[in-house]
């Protein structure tokens, strides 16, 4: 998964006429016991959530096998 961010400011002052930007690039390895179908993002008031559930797992068995 890679998020990708890009801002731009302008300024204008009396004689100059000014632009900055910011670049954000950052990967991440999504692991494998994430459900995929499910991934969600939202931004609110600057931040980034990103949400990658777990897949549901059913419980180990544990048993015990005779050795003849």
């Amino acid at each position: 998964m890679t998020i990708t961010a890009e801002s731009k400011t302008e300024g204008e002052a009396k004689y100059h006429f000014r632009e900055f930007g910011h670049n954000y690039k950052r990967s991440f390895t999504i692991p494998e016991d994430v459900n995929h179908e499910n991934i969600s993002a939202s931004y609110t008031e600057g931040v980034l959530k990103v949400v990658l559930p777990k897949v549901d797992k059913s419980p180990e068995i544990k048993r015990e096998i005779e050795i003849q």
